[in-house]
């Protein structure tokens, strides 16, 4: 669950990156905090963490949700291939997962293969990688021929959240983060109290149809007002 700084009135994310190596989740990083650092909005610059085992790591300042609290996000991309023992703190301390998938031909093996590796490795952290706020990110999409399709989503996302992305331009990556950070902040409110009254928590949608809503019309407010203004404002376009 999000960490809550009661006195400084702080809400802390964990939003875990993980795919196959060379997946594109460096990149995804990099395009989120260039995107947020024209708003003022990056606390801490992409890099390398030596005590999250080479953990690539950037810290967003999300601003204002649910009255006077401040919500930050630490965004987090695991290193490719074997997820090493250092990762397990971070994976038992997540609260949402982007699952980064290489959509260049002859990865499919290497996509199954990582999701398969981070199930069970929050599996053995108590965790349920299907139970999180998740979306899937099919990077490099323009490498595969033909027009996208709902065939062509791959069977590794059951139903989630999907978009195609381009990283190293930067294409659809903050609408991904968006899937998952809206939902996990609302799931993170509700776990600490800060949504006030039962019955305003119970009106509240799905952490799914949250997160869809979300992407699909970033123009139209919803039920989280300012916190979700505020989302959209950090990734805004300046004109």
């Amino acid at each position: 669950m999000a960490d809550y700084d009661r006195e400084r009135s702080e809400l802390h994310l964990k939003v875990i990156y993980a795919g196959a190596r060379g997946a594109g989740k460096s990149a995804s990083l990099q395009t989120i905090a260039r995107t947020a650092s024209r708003h003022g909005k990056v606390v801490e610059p992409p890099e390398a963490s030596q005590a999250a085992g080479l953990v690539e790591h950037v810290q967003l300042k999300l601003g204002r949700v649910f009255g006077r609290h401040t919500a930050f996000a630490h965004v987090l991309a695991l290193p490719g291939g074997a997820l090493a023992p250092t990762t397990r703190l971070l994976l038992r301390s997540a609260d949402a997962v982007v699952f980064v998938v290489d959509a260049s031909p002859g990865r499919d093996r290497d996509n199954a293969q990582a999701l398969e590796a981070l199930e069970a490795a929050l599996r053995r952290e108590g965790r349920d990688l299907w139970s999180l706020p998740l979306a899937f990110q099919w990077n490099k999409r323009d490498r595969v021929t033909g027009a996208v399709g709902p065939a062509d989503k791959p069977r590794l996302c059951r139903g989630r959240p999907f978009v195609s992305t381009r990283a190293d331009r930067g294409d659809g990556v903050v609408t991904v983060f968006q899937r998952v950070c809206l939902p996990a902040l609302r799931r993170a409110g509700e776990a600490h109290g800060l949504v006030a009254g039962a019955r305003a928590v119970a009106s509240l949608p799905s952490a799914r149809a949250e997160a869809a809503a979300a992407a699909e019309d970033p123009a139209r407010p919803r039920v989280f007002g300012r916190l979700f203004e505020r989302a959209r404002a950090m990734f805004a376009r300046p004109a």
